[in-house]
């Protein structure tokens, strides 16, 4: 991708529709989902510190779902599903929330939040019990999973 991230989701770059690209493995590309939707899979949840280029330069400590499953269209419109556990839940939670004019921000502990230089020079503020960066690539087709498919709406139109 263009930014140095992950994710980009289209209200980001001014673009009033519900569109976001991930690049979770660079040599996958980029994986569109449009009109995404969440479903939360149990109650776990996991702390990662998160930043965007909507709020630049800062980081902050957010607590998510862990275990999600993801209902959307590729751009050539097929539908696609996914089941999500832990850094690809995270990263598609953070993008997803744009479409919702939600930030990172609006989520973070706000005891947490710091400047990027700052971050990295000290690392994290809060001595805490986060999970483990898995920042790792991973490629959202490993995550596919047709019978998921069953659960979307039947009726819902194509795009």
């Amino acid at each position: 991708m263009v930014h140095d991230g992950v994710g980009l989701a289209a209200p980001q770059i001014a673009v009033s529709k519900r569109v976001v690209v991930l690049e979770l493995d660079e040599e996958a590309g980029p994986e569109f989902l449009v009109n995404p939707v969440i479903e939360v899979v149990g109650s776990s949840t996991r702390h990662t510190w998160e930043g965007c280029i909507s709020v630049a330069n800062m980081r902050g400590r957010v607590e998510r779902p862990d275990h999600i499953r993801v209902f959307a269209f590729d751009r050539d419109g097929t539908r696609k599903a996914y089941e999500l556990e832990g850094y690809p839940a995270v990263v598609v939670q953070h993008e997803c929330d744009h479409l919702d004019g939600v930030l990172y921000v609006d989520k973070v502990d706000t005891r947490s939040l710091s400047f990027l230089p700052e971050y990295r020079r000290y690392g994290p503020l809060l001595d805490s019990d986060d999970d483990e960066s898995e920042a790792d690539d991973v490629e959202l087709e490993d995550y596919a999973d047709e019978d998921l498919l069953d659960y979307a709406d039947p009726d819902e139109e194509e795009i």
